[in-house]
């Protein structure tokens, strides 16, 4: 079992026979990941994971600073913990964009739909990953997103829910953030587009995976 075709094709190098792969990606729980109207909140930028230098946050805060004057209302949120928070808020003191760019440390699984779903954009410059599910939990809130091109990310993401950066560099970074913020984005096709990863149908196809295994 495989969560994408990028790690399937990895699997097949390490000598496993591609007939007896299954790639089934993970699902998204689309009750709890709901769109919101967001219209009357301030625009602002969301990072989910761990702050580590390998989610590319070092990056994503110096592409911001490239775009703040272009954007002044927007801001920057990271969600999550790591060692590389105090580093970050070292940089953001000596830009002095405290009021911009906020560390907002861990939160509730059961906060992030509203966190997400009231973001402009939910950005994600990894330097390498699998499926992650944030990426689908933003699709599922409507939200478009900003990622890498590593690993299955652009299984998952198409030019109508997101932006794919080819480098995890700020000023690649900055490039793509600035043409998600330029584009009229249409919400209910990234939603219809996240339905594809629902529990159920991941639920589906192991059920049917584990069905062919017993006929075998």
């Amino acid at each position: 079992l495989s969560v994408s075709q990028d790690l399937a094709n990895k699997m097949v190098g390490m000598g496993i026979n591609k007939d007896k792969i299954h790639v089934i990606y993970n699902g998204v729980n689309l009750e709890k990941f709901i769109p919101k109207n967001s219209a009357h909140i301030p625009p602002y930028l969301v990072f989910v994971g761990n702050l580590k230098q390998d989610k590319g946050v070092v990056e994503l805060l110096y592409a911001f600073i490239k775009i703040q004057h272009q954007f002044p209302d927007l801001q920057l949120k990271y969600i999550g913990s790591g060692n590389m928070a105090p580093h970050l808020q070292t940089i953001i003191n000596k830009h002095q964009i405290q009021d911009k760019v906020k560390l907002e440390g861990v939160k509730p699984h059961d906060q992030l739909p509203n966190i997400i779903a009231n973001a402009t954009l939910l950005v994600l410059p990894s330097y390498n990953e699998g499926v992650p599910n944030v990426v689908l939990e933003a699709m599922a809130c409507a939200t478009p997103v900003v990622a890498t091109n590593v690993g299955g990310i652009p299984e998952v993401i198409t030019a109508e829910t997101g932006i794919i950066a080819n480098e995890v560099s700020a000023s690649c970074i900055s490039q793509c953030l600035t043409q998600a913020l330029e584009k009229k984005w249409n919400h209910q096709a990234i939603r219809n587009h996240a339905e594809s990863f629902s529990w159920t149908k991941n639920t589906e196809e192991l059920a049917r995976m584990l069905h062919l295994k017993d006929n075998n």
